[in-house]
């Protein structure tokens, strides 16, 4: 009988952890750049802590392993391109990543709703330096600039101001700030001026994953329900 309360307690806590995923993805589906966040359900609480205590691990009880949700690396699937007809948002094909340089260290973003700093550095909206193939920051010095097909960043008159830097990102995972981290390689691709890369999940995805959750929701409170009710009668016959 405790087996099932502990069966139901376990998925209830598994899906309030689906929920708040799916929540989260749902919230950001106008959000330029973001990439769909996903879990995996592990059975074994043991084994996640044998993995935050280093590799020891030794019994401890008979507590039956509980069921966890860990969060793994969003999706890396390519989010849909949007126009804008703004000449200051860029926006990378096939899934590609900008860098940024925030506190002395490289992130990466498919956000490219850019600004130009006063001092003529290309920066993202939160102002961090975008990154050219050399590593540096872009300068582009004014807001009439031109973006090629390739990366390519020349002024008016056509003189070449450098050229932005494109990376592939496997695992990519949330760093925040619209900002990822992950095994970055750098990468050739094209891109597009006036365009912004939409974020790589949309409603339909995430209205089955809601209903998903919804339907164990309802199955584990069911298994509850009747738990209770077993529990009930049995204190009941003890008591008569």
């Amino acid at each position: 009988m405790l087996k099932g309360f502990y069966t139901s307690a376990c998925g209830l806590m598994t899906g309030l952890r689906r929920l708040d995923v799916v929540a989260d993805n749902a919230a950001n589906l106008n959000t330029p750049g973001f990439l769909r966040r996903r879990y995996a359900i592990q059975a074994g609480f043991g084994r996640a802590l044998e993995a935050v205590a280093g590799g020891y691990s030794a019994p401890v009880g008979t507590a039956r392993p509980v069921v966890v949700v860990t969060d793994v690396p969003c999706a890396a699937g390519p989010g849909e391109l949007k126009h804008t007809g703004r000449p200051l948002d860029v926006a990378a094909e096939d899934g590609l990543f900008f860098a940024v340089m925030q506190g002395g260290n490289v992130f990466y973003t498919r956000n490219g709703h850019f600004q130009v700093l006063p001092n003529g550095v290309l920066a993202d909206a939160a102002g961090r330096p975008v990154l050219g193939t050399d590593g540096n920051p872009v300068v582009v010095g004014r807001e009439d600039f031109l973006v090629l097909p390739d990366g390519t960043v020349t002024a008016p008159d056509g003189v070449t101001l450098g050229q932005l830097g494109l990376w592939r990102v496997e695992n990519p995972v949330p760093a925040g700030g619209g900002l990822y981290q992950g095994l970055a390689v750098t990468a050739t691709g094209r891109v597009r001026q006036g365009w912004l890369c939409g974020p790589n999940t949309s409603l339909a995805q995430e209205s089955v994953e809601l209903v998903a959750v919804q339907r164990a929701f309802e199955s584990a409170q069911r298994v509850l329900v009747a738990e209770d009710q077993a529990l009930g009668s049995l204190i009941s016959a003890v008591r008569a």
